[in-house]
């Protein structure tokens, strides 16, 4: 107790109280720049993944425009029935002269079809878009 009342010993506790104050204080700021680092990590990959979503949904858009193209050449060589569910046939031997003309019907109709779902997608990629745009805009 004697040793404690002396003004070195009250100079050293003083110091010692000192330290342990900056310790805490510095521990906090670690602290909280360790939160704000991961905070800008955080948004920094949603960014990103926003990013590769977008992209994402532009390649299936485009992806999906191929396929639907693609299928309408693959059928165009064919003759489609009236009948629902249709039926797609291709004549053989004598009847390929005379089934020109609704082979060219057929063409016609996929054509106004694939015309269709081309329309469509595009208005869905549009949608898509106008959604991303407005997300953006309110963040």
């Amino acid at each position: 107790e004697e040793i404690q009342a002396t003004p070195t010993m009250q100079k050293r506790a003083e110091i010692e109280s000192q330290v342990e104050t900056k310790t805490k204080e510095s521990t906090l700021q670690l602290r909280e720049q360790a939160k704000i680092d991961m905070r800008e990590e955080r948004r920094k990959n949603l960014e990103a993944i926003r990013e590769i979503r977008t992209k994402q949904a532009h390649a299936l858009h485009l992806l999906s425009i191929a396929r639907a193209d693609s299928q309408c050449k693959a059928l165009s060589c064919f003759i489609r029935t009236k009948a629902g569910p249709p039926v797609f046939w291709a004549p053989k031997g004598a009847f390929k002269g005379k089934c020109t003309e609704l082979l060219a019907v057929t063409q016609e109709e996929l054509a106004k079809e694939w015309q269709e779902v081309k329309e469509r997608l595009q208005g869905f990629r549009a949608e898509e878009v106008q959604a991303e745009e407005a997300y953006e805009a309110h963040r």
